[in-house]
């Protein structure tokens, strides 16, 4: 009974090891820039008129916003609408623009000077209350 054996030369293990480490390197690697582009590329887009006018007169607390955190600001909320999908749900027929631009300002808000995530928005028309005067009180600062 003869076995057959198979060698494998030392230049065929480096080229599938080369192989290997490359596409798991770009597997890991690849998706993170691509979405560093993408974000890229919508935070370049002027933040439409119409917003600005929705902003200040649904956020309250948007006036308030420090003149150097406010293009950060407009680039995180673009990248939320750009990115996330809003379903309206509990009777509520439709997510306007309107409401869209408020609810991204809001969830966007805290993340002035932080990093987190969100996957969607699911809009439930019982849990929307109108902002207040309150709202507009509450202080936005840098942290230290």
């Amino acid at each position: 009974m003869h076995r057959r054996t198979f060698a494998v030369s030392d230049s065929a293990w480096n080229f599938w090891f080369t192989l290997a480490a490359i596409l798991i390197f770009a597997g890991i690697a690849l998706p993170g820039w691509l979405t560093r582009r993408r974000r890229a590329r919508v935070a370049e887009q002027p933040l439409p008129d119409h917003w600005e006018e929705i902003l200040e007169q649904s956020v309250p607390v948007y006036r308030q916003v420090p003149s150097d955190l406010r293009e950060r600001y407009h680039d995180l909320i673009q990248n939320f609408l750009a990115e996330k999908s809003s379903e309206a749900c509990g009777g509520l027929e439709e997510v306007s623009d309107p409401m869209r631009v408020t609810i991204a300002a809001y969830a966007r808000l805290f993340l002035l000077e932080a990093k987190a995530t969100l996957s969607e928005t699911a809009l439930d028309p019982r849990s929307i209350r109108a902002p207040t005067a309150r709202d507009a009180e509450l202080p936005v600062q840098r942290r230290p």
